[in-house]
């Protein structure tokens, strides 16, 4: 195998590209969470309303003993259930697939982080606009918008977090350990040339997540993790690989600098 002069620190880098660029896509990318906000009046007559049960089921049971008390929770969760089954729909979906009512999601918290009318709101909102929640990875959220029929978007972020970054890394490789003839060694560094000016866009990943997540006006927060960090240190590692790769032979057939031997 033949390697081009000075091309070894061309070679190291774009390995280290190449497996930031693999790592980035099953480490933690990013993260999001979402705050609700009710109105305070009606904040208040939630609280209200919720106390107000909370004290009528206490004097029942001290009245009539705590069997009428679990018969009325009955009841009162069955028309609850109703009622916000009909408006609503439910809280959400669990692991095999059965609705979740709003009476368990609030008694037990099932569906959402914790028992009571936040966090079930908040998990209602996130199963019915379809808003990721928690820790998100590059390859689940591309595999996610093809599975929602997002084509345009899915394929936007396969071009440029896989096919572009595969593509320089590739290239540098086979350019700087000489892999092929030095006529198509010509070609393909002008291919890598051209992929090159396109070496910023591997950044338009990072920014179209940013876009993706961030909604400031309905209290969304985004946050980048480590997969953020490791795929923008690969997009840099690529480029300076790039620029660290020797220049290839010349139309006569000779090259600036022989290629050396190695076994």
């Amino acid at each position: 195998m033949t390697v081009q002069p000075k091309a070894w620190p061309a070679i190291v880098l774009s390995l280290l590209a190449g497996i930031a660029f693999g790592v980035s896509f099953f480490v933690p990318f990013v993260s999001s969470d979402f705050r609700v906000s009710l109105p305070a009046k009606v904040d208040r007559g939630i609280e209200g309303s919720v106390r107000g049960s909370e004290r009528f089921l206490d004097r029942l049971e001290g009245l009539l003993g705590a069997g009428v008390r679990d018969k009325a929770e009955e009841i009162g969760s069955f028309w609850m259930d109703a009622g916000l089954e009909r408006s609503l729909g439910e809280v959400g979906l669990n692991r095999k697939g059965e609705g979740i009512p709003w009476s368990r999601c609030l008694a037990t918290g099932e569906g959402a982080k914790a028992p009571g009318w936040r966090p079930c709101v908040k998990a209602w909102i996130s199963y019915k606009a379809g808003i990721p929640v928690g820790v998100q990875t590059l390859s689940g959220v591309i595999r996610g918008l093809f599975a929602q029929g997002e084509w345009l978007l899915a394929t936007l972020l396969t071009l440029f977090s896989i096919c572009f970054p595969a593509l320089k890394v590739g290239l540098t490789l086979v350019l700087g350990l000489a892999l092929v003839r030095v006529e198509l060694r010509e070609r393909l560094h002008k291919v890598l040339e051209m992929s090159a000016k396109w070496s910023m866009t591997d950044v338009f990943v990072v920014a179209l997540m940013i876009v993706f997540f961030k909604a400031e006006n309905f209290n969304f927060h985004f946050r980048a993790e480590v997969g953020v960090y490791l795929f923008a240190a690969a997009a840099i590692l690529s480029s300076l690989a790039i620029m660290k790769l020797p220049l290839p032979a010349s139309p006569s057939g000779t090259s600036e600098e022989a290629p050396t031997k190695t076994s």
